[in-house]
């Protein structure tokens, strides 16, 4: 019998395993980069509206990995430039990337128009973080709103009670990476595992509730990569200030201004 119980637990842990590894590899081939590789494979024309960043990237590039791994470079070097100083191919690159989270794009930038997002590509910035990290967590203020690029990230949440997690609990955590739910973070200590999110998906929407007697909200849950994991984030603050501009008319794009100089004869030869 305690054979049997052995070979039951080495099937499952096997079993486990080969599902976190189909999890994580569709999890980098369905990355929004490769979203928007296969849509150019299939519209070339779209090319001209994402930039002439992404054009180049996709013209040099030998496959899909190493169009992810150009666009990638191209937009994680956004971080070491003022926010100012971002060209519009840069803008259009980040943007257009972005706009591949469709459920991002339905709740929370539904008719934006074109100048908002060139203002917008302003704020976003590109974070890089490593297996086993925490994204945030329920200590941190809810300043940053995150949308995931590229891996797996798991959602864990605190019960009311003080307790251990469940063995039901446990098993659905294990399966999701078996190597990294031994570290602590993975015992307890951010919480009891909740979901899995996969590129495309939301995470630290909270930073976007209106504010209580001026005090930034904390996040609800933690998030921790359980891959190597890519997102795109910006500040609720940001966002905010966007949002309300686009739902008064306003246009307070730098570049649509400049461009009205242009059409004006300001700067004609600019």
């Amino acid at each position: 019998a305690s054979r049997r119980s052995n070979d039951s637990r080495v099937t499952k842990q096997r079993k486990a395993a080969r599902a976190a590894f189909k999890r994580l590899v569709k999890s980098f081939s369905e990355s929004l980069i490769s979203q928007m590789y296969k849509q150019i494979v299939g519209r070339p024309t779209l090319v001209k509206s994402y930039g002439a960043d992404v054009a180049k990237s996709f013209l040099s590039a030998r496959d899909r990995a190493d169009f992810g791994k150009r666009v990638l470079r191209a937009m994680e070097a956004l971080n070491k430039k003022n926010v100012l100083d971002r060209t519009m191919p840069e803008l259009t690159l980040v943007t257009s990337v972005l706009k591949q989270a469709k459920a991002f794009c339905r709740q929370y930038v539904a008719d934006w128009p074109e100048h908002a997002w060139t203002d917008f590509g302003h704020h976003i910035r590109v974070d890089r973080v490593k297996k086993g990290c925490a994204v945030f967590d329920t200590k941190a203020k809810a300043l940053r709103f995150y949308v995931l690029v590229r891996g797996t990230a798991a959602v864990l949440a605190k019960s009311d009670r003080d307790e251990e997690p469940t063995k039901t609990r446990r098993r659905s955590l294990e399966t999701l990476d078996p190597e990294t739910s031994k570290g602590a973070m993975w015992k307890g200590e951010l919480g009891d595992f909740v979901e899995c999110s996969t590129p495309g998906d939301c995470l630290g929407a909270e930073s976007l509730d209106a504010l209580k007697n001026g005090r930034v909200p904390k996040y609800r849950q933690s998030c921790v990569a359980v891959s190597e994991c890519i997102f795109l984030s910006f500040e609720a603050s940001d966002y905010r200030e966007v949002a309300a501009n686009v739902a008064e008319g306003l246009e307070t794009g730098v570049e649509t201004k400049f461009a009205l100089l242009r059409q004006t004869g300001l700067f004609a030869d600019a």
